[in-house]
């Protein structure tokens, strides 16, 4: 883990958990001066303060 990174949460020590799929969008805004856009993950979230692409996970029936 690199230095600075939040500790990720601990599993329990017995069977590996299934994970199911998460479908995700990200948009990435590029002006004619080359900036980008960027956002900050919110209080209280993993990852609190880095930086991100916006986007968010799909609901069901939502389309991209």
């Amino acid at each position: 883990m690199s230095e600075g990174a939040p500790p990720r949460p601990a599993a329990d020590a017995g069977a590996p958990e299934a994970r199911r799929p998460v479908d995700v969008a990200v948009g990435v805004l590029i002006d004619a001066d080359g900036r980008f856009l960027l956002t900050s993950r919110p209080a209280g979230k993993v990852y609190a303060g880095y930086w991100e692409f916006p986007g968010g996970k799909l609901e069901p029936g939502e389309t991209v």
